[in-house]
C-alpha cells in the first residue's frame, strides 16, 4: 500500500536504477487508490502519480474497476470498455492486467468478473459474488497473483488461483461471522 505520492516515487527510482535485484524480477503492483463504493482513499496526488508514471514499469498490475478508470480516464462500464482501457497500459515493461470488480454493473447480482489481459489475447473470468465486503481481498489477490507467478503458472491460472483464494478467505470470515478478513488455516503454507 502506497498512501502517499513520495512513497511511490521512491519505488519506482529504485525499480528504474535496477540497483541489487535480478534481471528477471517481477514487479506486480496494485494500483490501489479506491473503489467504487467509496470513491477515492488516497492523497489525490498520488493518483495523478499513478497516472503519469505506471505505465511501463510493473509487470503486471492489478487495478480494480474503478482504478482502471483513475489510471486511464477511459470509460469502464462494460467488459470491452475494461478491456480497451487495460489495453492502453501495456506499454514499456507491462504485459498483463487482472482487472477486478470488472464491470460491475454488468454482472448478475451474484457474479463478479476479472478481465485479464495481455499483449496476447483476453480472458473474462467469472466467479460467485459472496455477500460481505471486507477489507483486504485486493491484497490477498495480489500476493497470491504473485505467489502463483513466481511458482511459474501463467498469468490466467494465477488470477484463477488468487480468486479462489479470496473466495475461501471469504467464506471463511462469513462463518467466523466477523468484519475483518480472516485467511483459513493453512493458508500460508499452501
Amino acid at each position: 500500500y502506497l498512501g502517499r505520492r513520495g512513497q511511490f516515487e521512491a519505488l519506482l527510482d529504485w525499480w528504474d536504477r535496477g540497483q541489487g535485484r535480478p534481471a528477471d524480477a517481477m514487479l506486480v503492483i496494485d494500483p490501489v487508490m479506491g473503489d467504487h463504493d467509496d470513491g477515492v482513499y488516497v492523497d489525490p496526488a498520488l493518483v495523478s502519480t499513478f497516472r503519469e508514471r505506471l505505465a511501463g514499469h510493473a509487470t503486471g498490475l492489478t487495478p480494480n474497476g474503478f482504478e482502471i478508470a483513475q489510471l486511464t480516464g477511459m470509460p469502464v462500464g462494460t467488459v470491452d470498455e475494461v478491456i480497451a482501457a487495460a489495453r492502453t497500459l501495456l506499454v514499456g515493461r507491462t504485459q498483463w492486467l487482472a482487472v477486478t470488480s470488472a464491470a460491475p454493473d454488468t454482472c448478475a447480482d451474484d457474479e463478479m468478473k476479472i478481465a485479464v489481459v495481455t499483449r496476447a489475447g483476453t480472458e473474462v473470468l467469472v466467479h460467485p459474488r459472496l455477500p460481505i465486503t471486507p477489507k483486504g481481498t485486493g491484497d490477498l489477490f495480489t500476493a497470491t497473483v504473485a505467489a502463483s507467478l513466481v511458482q511459474g503458472h501463467g498469468i490466467v491460472d494465477a488470477a484463477t488461483r488468487a480468486y479462489e483464494a479470496v473466495l475461501a478467505a471469504l467464506r471463511h470470515t462469513n462463518e467466523a461471522g466477523c468484519s475483518e478478513l480472516l485467511l483459513p488455516p493453512g493458508t500460508l503454507t499452501q
